[in-house]
């Protein structure tokens, strides 16, 4: 609903709220008294004052209904020095008396192993996402594309949509029908689907459903494809809302890992790590996702195949000459005279990994941090693992069968064997790992670091939304006059811009962005696409609310834009003065883009302390003015003054203030005139 409001020469103010935007512009009351006639934005408006009296629901208490495990209760009981913490390995005698009890048994409980490449690709970190692309991604994605269409049981899965928009936009045919066919066979998964993989703890609900709008946007319109499962393995913990997001968006199953190391023990001491990952105010996990704990310390090769790396290490076949790392050192590649032992050694860490849970079913992630970028990985990891699986797979008496695969297939596999699991309400926070040294490190800094990009963050979230609305409005109100009208012509536009800017914001929610742990350059690289956005939501709101506010709509005057009273430059925010010796009047246009009525104080700023500030109706509005304090300085400046105010702002609307000059000496401020400025003498100086 918009706000009617007099033809007026407009100047954009500024709300203090950061949830309110306020436009400006200006011209002169001679102007004014030309168009006297009220304009209706919108044919389908409602008064603000039927607005008012609508009922809303009420709320009720909500009943809380815990999971079978309830972190909140569980993390105080679990414990943070245990014995094993400097070997790095929670794997224990019990766990393995266990797994040799439950070893005879495969032959009614068959081990079931998928292998899973994947490359973990960040849009930022080390470089920035362009730089990783040009570099590592776009290489990654073609081999992927190729060596899957040539091995033709291989799998792969892909998760950063702003990589695979970017490889997209520059594939030619060829390549975008192998990666089309290789979704519609399977042996390509894009799990989650998000724009980014997204961190839980400092990022926000509307950004965070932002970039997961924009990645299945893309899936949608480019690929036809839904995703159905999650791949959330770099998050410094986990929270409880996005679990709820993926299921709301039709996500079934998915997959965490960074959680606290004595978390990572106690659900594989109790064969429970896999749970629903529920909400507290859902009686059961029926409309929860699967969510499956990776039970080792992160997704490398390394950490992947059993509790114990160092073994793992040997099954890594990447062999890149002149590439010399950990992998390289322990590479042994498999043959006709080591392939018994191998396989043997590789199967009881896989079986040991599926004595964790109770259906006998292994997730194993081959892969790591920017891997398969050279396609000779690609032939390498297929050919030892082939061998390996051949060997297994040809043995009844091993009671095992391992292939490779995706997400959904081993999610199936799970469901196929097992129909009730237990719940989980709560989150993983605070996160620690202790595979790097062997001690506590705990993730907790990031919480607030970087406090400067966070707010850029919030900002943008906050003037993206109040865009959107405004420029849907519009549009839609333009559409009325026409597919060839010029207001509809200059407002579509703008289209590329606002996606571009929603790109930007979920770009920024990447686990290594607004977290701050990506380097300083990257960082800077992160902030000035926020600050593009920001642009862009000025600029965007600043059109679609000069044609909502038009008496013609059958046209857009940009001769006398709106211009935002708060501006940025300099990486710094500032704030116009309003001039009351030149101009008759200023007309503020406040914008409340929150479905609910607001009252706000509002500040401004202007060359003279005599001031007025009248409402649409041209009631005097009571107005609070002092000199302005130059912190520069410091001391205060008597040639410009801050004007605070008290405005009503109805639901979702755009309503108007007039500042004009006036000496007040009328009845009308009889009562309302006081003035009172303090002078302190401090070190000698008056300030």
């Amino acid at each position: 609903m918009l706000r009617t409001a007099r033809r007026r020469p407009l100047v954009l103010g500024c709300l203090a709220a950061a949830t309110l935007l306020c436009l400006y512009y200006y011209s002169t009351l001679a102007t004014a008294a030309t168009d006297p006639a009220p304009l209706t934005a919108s044919t389908t408006s409602t008064s603000s004052s039927t607005m008012a009296a609508a009922e809303h629901e009420a709320c009720e208490v909500m009943v809380e209904h815990p999971g079978d495990i309830d972190t909140v209760e569980v993390f105080q009981q679990l414990d943070m020095a245990p014995p094993w913490m400097e070997r790095r390995e929670y794997w224990s005698s019990e766990m393995e008396d266990r797994f040799q009890r439950r070893k005879p048994l495969w032959s009614r409980l068959p081990l079931r192993v998928i292998v899973m490449p994947h490359s973990h690709t960040d849009p930022g970190w080390l470089k920035t996402m362009e730089g990783y692309f040009a570099t590592s991604t776009k290489n990654i994605i073609n081999n992927m594309v190729n060596k899957l269409t040539e091995h033709r049981n291989m799998t792969f899965i892909l998760t950063e949509m702003s990589f695979l928009h970017m490889w997209w936009e520059g594939a030619p045919p060829e390549l975008r029908g192998k990666l089309r066919a290789l979704l519609a066979e399977g042996r390509l998964e894009v799990p989650t689907g998000g724009w980014v993989m997204t961190d839980e703890a400092n990022v926000e609900l509307f950004s965070m459903v932002d970039q997961l709008v924009e990645g299945h946007a893309f899936l949608r319109q480019e690929l036809g494809v839904k995703p159905t499962a999650s791949w959330s393995v770099d998050s410094f913990g986990h929270g409880g809302t996005f679990p709820h997001l993926l299921a709301r968006s039709g996500i079934d199953n998915m997959v965490i890992m960074r959680v606290h190391f004595a978390w990572k023990e106690h659900l594989a001491r109790h064969q429970a790590g896999e749970f629903l990952f529920k909400q507290p105010w859902e009686a059961d996990g029926s409309q929860a996702p699967l969510c499956h704990n990776f039970p080792y310390d992160i997704y490398s090769i390394k950490h992947s195949c059993g509790p114990h790396p160092q073994t793992c290490l040997g099954f890594d076949f990447r062999h890149v000459e002149g590439e010399y790392t950990e992998f390289s050192a322990a590479y042994s590649p498999i043959d006709q005279g080591n392939l018994q032992v191998r396989a043997e050694l590789l199967l009881e860490q896989y079986g040991r990994t599926g004595s964790l849970l109770p259906h006998n079913v292994v997730l194993v992630p081959l892969g790591d941090d920017f891997r398969y970028n050279v396609p000779d990985e690609f032939d390498q990891q297929y050919r030892n693992y082939m061998l390996l699986m051949e060997f297994i797979n040809s043995r009844p008496e091993y009671h095992a069968k391992v292939t490779f695969g995706t997400l959904s297939d081993y999610f199936r596999e799970v469901r196929a064997r097992q129909t009730k699991f237990g719940t989980l309400t709560g989150d993983f926070f605070v996160y620690s790992d202790i595979f790097s040294e062997g001690q506590p490190a705990y993730w907790s800094g990031y919480f607030s670091t970087r406090p400067h990009l966070k707010l850029l963050s919030r900002q943008l979230a906050t003037r993206l939304r109040g865009a959107e609305i405004l420029y849907t409005l519009a549009t839609e109100t333009a559409r009325r006059g026409g597919e060839s009208a010029l207001p509809l012509a200059v407002l579509t536009s703008q289209y590329d811009g606002l996606v571009e800017a929603r790109r930007h914001l979920g770009l920024f929610q990447h686990h290594d962005a607004i977290t701050g742990t990506s380097k300083a350059f990257v960082m800077q690289d992160y902030e000035g696409k926020l600050a593009a956005g920001l642009d862009t939501a000025r600029r965007l709101t600043e059109v679609a609310a000069q044609f909502l506010l038009q008496r013609d709509q059958a046209s857009l005057d940009l001769s006398r834009p709106l211009r935002h009273l708060l501006w940025r430059g300099e990486g710094k925010e500032h704030l116009s003065t309003l001039d009351l010796h030149t101009a008759a009047a200023h007309t503020l246009v406040l914008y409340n883009s929150l479905a609910e009525e607001r009252e706000e104080v509002i500040s401004l700023r202007t060359n003279s302390a005599s001031v007025c500030i009248r409402d649409e109706e041209g009631n005097l509005v009571d107005a609070m003015v002092a000199p302005h304090f130059n912190s520069s300085a410091p001391q205060l400046d008597f040639g410009l003054f801050d004007v605070w105010f008290r405005a009503a702002l109805p639901p979702l609307a755009l309503a108007t203030y007039t500042v004009t000059f006036c000496d007040r000496t009328g009845s009308e401020f009889a009562q309302s005139r006081t003035k009172v400025y303090c002078m302190v003498r401090h070190a000698g100086k008056s300030l």
